[in-house]
């Protein structure tokens, strides 16, 4: 079974898995609604890696069901997971009216036990049509089929079932015989395929549990034939661990998992005047009873992550639905749950699931060293999309609206990663383990020299360390988790630099999360932490053209940096003092274009290395350490505007001057001289070899911390 590697830090924490664990989903989603609940922590669970989704059924016949399991899953961009349902046998939903299928066609009824308890389903399908696959479950596959597609199609000992309905599918599964999708019967391809089956099911010590009681003799059927363990997440534990006021009560968009929860749990007011009367409709004050969420959490991270485990056997008495639990901690076929971490904290951990934004994860290519790479869709909740890899932390797109609302993608970049392991610039990516050049590639530390690769000797007479090495964090695989601050979608890459790492003493990890906050606002959070002394200076290479990565040049763009200093360089772009920008090229201390001062920049002999124009160090004003204003660039045209706002002492802007029409873009288009201009905040280059600069050294037990945002607006 699948290993916790790290222990539980905080109710929000997220535990690292070996390896993501195989699900198939069996759901009513028809009178209830923890099931969209359930759904919605599965997505979140495969969003961060920690399973793979094969499947999405329904155990009832209603029409909204397969309906209401396509809005979410199109919702979580996964619109193509297989859906189905059950044929020939089972139930509609167990309220009296909803034993009776409705027509997709007819009018919507009322609210509560209207269309036989179809009601927040159907509406769903009503509201989000885009992402409705089977408005009618007459029209959906065979959950059989599905069952039988997914099973065959997984690895031995791959798969968990999770059931949080009626387990007519179930026993209609493992009744099945050979046929051309396997030659193994429904048990025996159980058998072979699935760890284990979650189930929520069943009363403890006694008595008729709702999923296990309609369609009773297929529970009957299924329990007493199943070959592989049953872990009961069962009545008794999830009756009174509640989740969901959360979303119910989260600002922003509207989205439809908020929608059913919102919709359907009662306010806090009604609770505290009558709690007895919504305790007994099984709602408290933080939501709805999570019996559906507390199974897919035993699924997906283990049984014993969050709960005690007891061994026994649960036992059907005829058809009715009636089950006994019998103990028998040695030798016991079934698991029951208990409480071990407390309802509270678990119902936290289910709510900071459900509200985390859909977090859109897809392959893209695989690195010349054999890894995969993949790409994260960000988006905020107000119009910012961002597209993220793993592959150095790469920024490949970035969305951004403008005064007319429409949409442009406004730093430049390439399709492939090949194209980003053989072009130049830096582009869009995460630098470290120290950004910007270091001299010669040596510094001296603790009196013990280092010397460092070269990758950067042309055009003479440059000599330097640049970004890291040849093989900077740039160019790693970055271990990659979906996580979410304040309900912002968020992703947190860590990197593990061994000792000797392109030069550089000591093991250093490092964590850079990205967060899309309100108000279009993208923030980058750094953190390092070394087991020796070593230096480390981080930052971000990302391009910005505000009119749109393939608009042309960014020449006339405004941009205004708040800085009175910038730093002079020799002919190898290595610093030699500080000098006022004021009568210089380098006055960007009011709002001005930044062609602006290109004659004066061409007169410039000492400017002859850089192509006379900008790749140079700005000392920011403000204290180093605190958040303050680097940058403010803007796009009149479009009316979008972009702030950066960091930590870092210092920032490097470099003017895209070598950038040409024979380089590549995006979707087909070209790039050009001056296509972009980087903006990377920092701390000075050659720190480590200069003790007049703001120290770059990093030592054991302490943690390097930086922050970076960029804030994007429209002009008024």
């Amino acid at each position: 079974m699948k290993k916790l590697l790290f222990s539980l830090c905080a109710a929000a924490a997220l535990p690292v898995f070996a390896d993501p664990v195989k699900v198939i989903l069996d759901t009513d989603m028809i009178t209830d609604f923890d099931d969209v609940g359930a759904l919605a922590c599965l997505h979140a669970l495969a969003d961060a890696g920690e399973c793979e989704i094969l499947a999405t059924v329904s155990c009832t016949r209603g029409n909204a069901s397969t309906a209401a399991i396509g809005v979410i899953n199109g919702y979580y961009g996964r619109a193509d997971l297989p859906v189905g349902c059950a044929k020939g046998m089972g139930v509609m939903g167990a309220y009296a009216g909803a034993k009776e299928k409705v027509d997709p066609a007819s009018p919507l009824g009322e609210k509560g036990l209207g269309d036989g308890g179809h009601y927040k389903y159907r509406k769903l399908a009503l509201d989000y049509p885009q992402w409705v696959k089977y408005l009618d479950s007459d029209t959906a596959p065979d959950a059989n089929v599905i069952y039988r597609k997914a099973l065959a199609g997984a690895p031995d000992k791959s798969v968990v079932i999770c059931s949080i309905g009626f387990l007519t599918n179930l026993r209609r599964l493992i009744e099945t015989q050979p046929d051309e999708i396997s030659p193994l019967t429904g048990r025996e391809l159980v058998e072979k395929k699935v760890i284990k089956w979650v189930a929520m099911a069943c009363r403890y010590p006694k008595g008729k549990e709702y999923n296990s009681q309609y369609d009773g003799q297929s529970s009957r059927i299924a329990f007493e034939n199943w070959p592989t363990p049953i872990v009961f997440s069962d009545w008794q534990y999830g009756g009174d661990l509640y989740a969901g006021r959360s979303i119910a009560e989260m600002e922003g968009p509207r989205n439809p998992v908020k929608d059913v929860f919102a919709g359907n749990i009662p306010t806090r007011e009604e609770v505290r005047k009558d709690p007895g009367k919504w305790r007994d409709w099984c709602f408290g004050m933080g939501g709805r009873a999570a019996w559906d969420e507390t199974a897919v959490l035993a699924a997906v991270r283990g049984e014993e992550s969050y709960f005690n485990v007891h061994r026994g056997t649960y036992k059907m008495i005829g058809d009715t639905g009636e089950n006994v639990w019998i103990p028998d901690e040695e030798n016991g076929p079934h698991i029951r749950i208990t409480e071990k971490v407390s309802k509270v904290e678990v119902g936290k951990i289910i709510d900071e699931l459900i509200c985390r934004p859909p977090v859109h994860t897809r392959t893209w290519g695989e690195t010349k060293t054999g890894e995969q790479a993949h790409l994260y869709t960000l988006e905020g909740k107000d119009g910012l999309k961002l597209v993220v890899s793993d592959f150095g932390g790469r920024l490949v797109r970035c969305y951004v609206p403008g005064k007319n609302g429409e949409m442009a993608d406004v730093t430049p970049g390439w399709d492939t990663v090949e194209q980003y392991e053989q072009l130049a610039f830096s582009m869009g990516t995460l630098i470290g383990r120290f950004g910007n050049r270091i001299k010669d590639g040596r510094f001296t530390l603790d009196g013990k020299a280092y010397q460092l690769p070269l990758n950067e000797t042309v055009p003479a007479p440059r000599h330097c360390n640049l970004h890291g090495g040849p093989v900077g964090w740039d160019m790693k695989v970055w271990k990659t988790e979906v996580v979410s601050r304040d309900g912002n979608p968020a992703l947190a890459f860590t990197l593990v630099s061994p000792d000797g790492d392109m030069g550089f003493p000591g093991t250093v990890t490092a964590k850079v999360t990205y967060t899309v906050l309100p108000g279009n606002v993208w923030r980058v959070d750094y953190e390092a932490t070394t087991d020796k002394p070593t230096v480390v200076n981080l930052t971000h290479h990302s391009y910005w053209n505000l009119a749109g990565c393939h608009s042309g040049d960014v020449l006339g763009q405004l941009l205004k940096i708040n800085a009175d200093a910038y730093t002079q360089t020799d002919a190898g772009l290595i610093p030699t003092h500080d000098a006022p920008v004021k009568g210089t090229g380098f006055d960007f201390t009011t709002l001005r274009p930044i062609g602006a001062k290109a004659d004066w920049m061409k007169a410039q002999p000492g400017l002859a290395a850089m192509d006379n124009w900008y790749d140079h160090n700005f000392v920011l004003n403000g204290r180093n350490g605190e958040m303050k204003l680097a940058a403010e660039m803007v796009d009149p045209a479009s009316g979008r505007k972009m702030e950066i706002w960091t930590t870092e002492p210092c920032m490097q802007m470099y003017g895209a001057q070598n950038m040409t029409s024979s380089l590549p873009g995006k979707d087909g288009k070209r790039l050009c001289p001056f296509a972009a201009v980087a903006l990377e905040t920092q701390h000075y280059p050659d720190s480590p070899n200069r003790p007049d600069f703001p120290s770059t050294v990093l030592r054991p037990g302490e943690t390097f911390r930086s922050t970076t945002e960029y804030r994007f607006s429209i002009l008024p």
